[in-house]
């Protein structure tokens, strides 16, 4: 009686198209893999992008003499300031003295949100109208501001004639299923002037 076997041609043969299945799944979750980092590196420069430019303004802040409006007023998820910008002549904007009101908030829609800067322009007249509002980020989470007086960290910050010495800034994002999944801090020392 002869033992039933596989030949060495039928075991070559299911090697190798094994090996070629094998092959097709790893490509296709090494590409899928790239997609995600890519994404998420997206991500990631949206909000390095955002905390750059609130870092730029917060160092070049501007204690603005005026008794009727607040210097530096922080909430928890808003940050509204004046600042400087390089004073060079504005074509659109004459009586442009090279003051900026700056407010950085997030705009909630649904469960999640948007980061934004609005600017205000200065005059000799005073605040005008608003010029830009720049959208940074979707699908956020959460912003959060946080100051520093010296001593503890405050969740708010309302002043006529004091900045705070640093502010930190918590951006948390969300995935497409609406959880969030990562946390960017940071924290921006301001040079008191």
């Amino acid at each position: 009686m002869r033992k039933k076997a596989f030949t060495l041609l039928e075991v070559i043969m299911a090697v190798t198209i094994t090996a070629v299945i094998l092959m097709v799944v790893a490509s296709g979750f090494s590409l899928a893999m790239k997609v995600y980092k890519r994404v998420k590196e997206g991500k990631s420069l949206q909000v390095y992008d955002f905390v750059e430019e609130v870092s730029r303004d917060l160092n070049s802040v501007y204690l603005y003499d005026d008794a009727v409006s607040l210097v530096f007023k922080g909430g928890s998820d808003s940050l509204t300031f004046v600042t400087a910008v390089p004073l060079r002549y504005n074509f659109r904007y004459p009586d442009d003295c090279g003051l900026r009101k700056v407010k950085y908030h997030l705009v909630a829609k649904g469960n999640g949100g948007s980061a934004y800067k609005s600017s205000f322009l200065f005059s000799e007249r005073g605040l005008s109208k608003e010029i830009v509002k720049k959208k940074f980020i979707d699908s956020l989470d959460s912003l959060k501001f946080s100051y520093y007086n010296g001593k503890n960290w405050l969740s708010v910050w309302n002043s006529y004639q004091e900045l705070p010495r640093a502010v930190r800034i918590w951006v948390k994002l969300k995935n497409r299923s609406g959880s969030a999944y990562d946390t960017f801090a940071t924290t921006v020392d301001i040079i008191c002037r």
